[in-house]
Parts: C-alpha cells; sequence; structure tokens
C-alpha cells in the first residue's frame, strides 16, 4: 500500500471513530447519564462569575448595546440569598444596573410570575426586601446546574 492510500485509510478511521463517539455520547446523554449536580457551592460560584462577566462586558462594549435587568435581577438576588444576605428593593435597582424605574417594571413583571417576593424588613418596617421565591430559587438552580453541566460536556474552548 502506498502512503496516500494509507494516510486516506487512517483518516477515514479516525472520522468513523468520532462518529461512534458522538453516538456513544448521545445515547448515554439519552439513558440519563450525566454529570453530577453542582453543589450549593458550585452554583453561588458560577452565579457570581456569569454576574461579573456580564458587568465586564462594559469596559469593552457601550453599554447602550445590552440589557437585561431581569436576568439581572436573578443572578444578584441568587447570588446575595446564597450569601444569607437581604436585598432591599433600592439595592435590587442598583444591582439590575439601569434606571430605578426599569428595574420596578422588572421587578413587578418578575413577581407576576412568581420568581420573586416582597417582604416587610424585620428590622425596620419602612424598608422592603425583595427576594426570590421558592419557584425563582428552584428555577435558577435548575438553570445553574444544567448551563454547568453543559459547560463540562461541551468543554472544547
Amino acid at each position: 500500500m502506498n502512503r496516500v492510500a494509507n494516510s486516506e485509510e487512517i483518516h477515514d478511521i479516525a472520522q468513523r471513530l468520532h462518529r461512534l463517539a458522538e453516538q456513544l455520547r448521545e445515547s448515554s446523554a439519552s439513558l440519563g447519564t450525566k454529570p453530577a449536580s453542582a453543589t450549593p457551592a458550585n452554583l453561588l460560584e458560577y452565579a457570581e462569575k456569569l454576574y461579573r462577566l456580564r458587568r465586564n462586558r462594559l469596559n469593552f462594549f457601550d453599554e447602550s448595546l445590552f440589557g437585561e435587568p431581569a436576568w439581572d435581577l436573578l443572578l444578584d438576588l441568587f447570588i446575595q440569598g446564597e450569601r444569607g444576605k437581604q436585598v432591599s428593593i433600592s439595592s435590587a435597582c442598583v444591582g439590575a444596573a439601569v434606571p430605578t424605574t426599569t428595574a420596578l417594571r422588572w421587578i413587578t413583571a418578575l413577581m407576576s410570575k412568581g420568581l420573586l417576593c416582597r417582604v416587610t424588613d424585620q428590622t425596620d418596617a419602612r424598608r422592603s426586601i425583595l427576594k426570590l421565591t421558592a419557584q425563582g430559587h428552584q428555577t435558577m438552580v435548575q438553570f445553574l446546574d444544567k448551563s454547568i453541566r453543559e459547560v463540562k460536556l461541551n468543554n472544547k474552548f
């Protein structure tokens, strides 16, 4: 056999092995074999990284290009809740990085979807605390956990 034929045969075998590996990965995923769920500490660390990355974009791009106050609110409230900290409405507005009126509209929208709730501060009845509902927290945990697993499964960057 000549070198060209050997080279083509090796290339063909490599392609078949790659296809088999992909099929095996897909079939194991469909059988429910997946990496273990992330720990609460992993979820918090990942959420913090996402939040920092979102803020870091502003060092490179004009802030008018981006606007997801709902996501910023959800991330910030998840992070602060996991740290055991309470978040006032005004602090949540700052964390959303948008004008207060815009943040308040998004807070209302997230509350109407059952993701956030507003409670009276036990130490100062004039102040309201914003936090994720059980549904909001569970949804964030599920999203972050799935995102972490996707990054681990597709760790090609």
